[in-house]
């Protein structure tokens, strides 16, 4: 009786284990589908259905920890079959309607939800309406709606560069003005002017439909910007108190920093033009033999993923786990950075990659760190990548959203501008979080690699080893 119990007890030690373990692969097969989702921009065109659909995963996790195990597999299988109908679609209509995000995304980014918010509104209404319409093959229908948002959403970016970016740019210029900016820097102060000028003559012709505004006002604005920094440090008044030395010097320090790493001494005895000049010569050189050694390290990195892919086919899954858990030891020591395996899924954390203000580009120090992920990834070259941008905002508009999405979308174009990634799959998602205590006060990024081809023992394609001692296996 005592053996009866204990084997009792046994098996549904295994049976819960064997159900743990299904629970977790089902919530991650769920929410990395949630991701592609996100990757596709679902929640602009279906939000109902996006909200509908977290909701049910959040219903299917309290079953799940309730053990009620008949309700949860049968909705659990109809989440799926929902979860990938719906990426199937919002795959179609985000493809279809590219363009036309890309013209929201300037609209979000000019101001237009603030300053043009009855345009904006009606424009977002639009999009949503021809995303149904193209979801129900009605194309002739989904067209013509498209069509209606893409002017709403130019006659809003329109309004907000009247509204909102003339008012800020005039601003600046008044404020260098002051500073005798067409004294001190003639070639920026005219050269603000004439976008001011052309931006101005746009608006007052109501060009909304002029491809050129959104570009003309984002360099307008940066103009300004450049504009107002050097009047005030090119004023009188700061050279008379010394700062222009110390600019000059600050300059020349920079640059010597610079030519130390390329083993070259410069002299300024006669300016400035013929140290850069130098360097100039000097950078292309050095780039020019980057380029030489990152062919030949590219070939080398291929034939050596040829020859791991060979290996892989004979070796046991316990060999492969292994083998793939010294790759993430490696990722570790050279990332500096979390790391988890969870299931077929490999999440690689980026902490503290964070931008200056509202600026989309990447800094240097991003750069030279996401150049490290280059490398971890370079170790899984025929695993799809999923990157998700954590932004840490102080709302969750669409303008940080939108911010958000745009910086997903540069790391993902920074990754595939390397040679060895420029054929890997990969999404990115941007997700606006306002949460400063779970992000500890720092946006980070999550890399997720899809592990499903890497362990493929159950492959019908699978190599047989090759039999002991010459002989052919029976």
């Amino acid at each position: 009786m005592k053996t009866f119990w204990l084997h009792i007890i046994f098996t549904t030690f295994l049976i819960s284990n064997f159900l743990f373990g299904q629970v977790q692969k089902d919530f991650r097969e769920a929410e990395m589908l949630m991701t592609q989702l996100q990757a596709n921009q679902a929640e602009l065109f279906f939000p109902d259905i996006i909200s509908d659909l977290a909701g049910r995963i959040d219903q299917l996790k309290v079953q799940a920890e309730n053990a009620n195990w008949l309700v949860y597999d049968a909705e659990m299988k109809t989440l799926r079959d929902d979860l990938h109908n719906w990426v199937a679609v919002s795959e179609k209509v985000h493809q279809t309607f590219i363009t036309l995000l890309s013209i929201r995304q300037q609209a979000v980014l000019l101001g237009a939800e603030d300053y043009a918010p009855n345009l904006f509104r009606q424009a977002e209404t639009a999009l949503l309406k021809a995303a149904d319409a193209h979801r129900r093959s009605k194309i002739s229908s989904a067209s013509q709606r498209a069509a209606a948002a893409r002017k709403l959403y130019q006659q809003a970016t329109l309004t907000a560069i009247r509204n909102n970016l003339l008012g800020e740019v005039r601003v600046k210029i008044q404020e260098a003005e002051d500073f005798q900016a067409a004294k001190t820097a003639p070639q920026t102060y005219a050269r603000t002017q004439q976008l001011l000028a052309q931006v101005e003559e746009m608006v007052q012709l109501n060009r909304y439909d002029n491809h050129e505004l959104p570009a003309k006002s984002t360099a307008l604005d940066q103009s300004a910007t450049q504009l107002l920094f050097l009047a005030k440090h090119l004023h009188p008044a700061h050279f008379d108190s010394g700062q222009g030395e110390a600019l000059l010097l600050g300059l020349e320090k920079g640059l010597t920093q610079i030519a130390q790493q390329l083993d070259y001494q410069p002299r300024y005895g006669e300016g400035f033009s013929g140290v850069l000049q130098d360097i100039q010569v000097m950078l292309q050189s050095l780039q020019d033999e980057t380029s030489r050694l990152s062919q030949r390290n590219m070939a080398l990195e291929t034939e050596n993923q040829e020859l791991e892919r060979r290996l892989r086919r004979y070796q046991s899954l316990a060999d492969q786990e292994r083998f793939l858990q010294r790759k993430i030891n490696r990722a570790m020591a050279t990332l500096n950075s979390r790391i988890e395996k969870q299931g077929s899924f490999l999440t690689i954390y980026l902490d503290s990659l964070n931008w200056k203000q509202n600026e989309p580009a990447l800094s240097p120090e991003n750069q030279v760190r996401l150049l490290k992920l280059v490398e971890v990834l370079t170790e899984f070259p025929d695993q799809s990548v999923i990157i998700r941008y954590i932004q840490l905002a102080p709302e969750n508009n669409a303008y940080f959203q939108t911010l958000a999405a745009q910086r997903a979308e540069i790391i993902r174009n920074f990754l595939q501008s390397r040679p060895l990634l420029q054929d890997k799959p990969i999404q990115a998602v941007g997700i606006n979080s306002t949460d400063y205590l779970s992000l500890s006060g720092s946006s980070h990024l999550e890399v997720l690699v899809d592990l499903n081809s890497y362990l493929t023992l159950d492959n019908p394609s699978r190599e047989t080893p090759p039999a002991g001692g010459g002989k052919p296996a029976e």
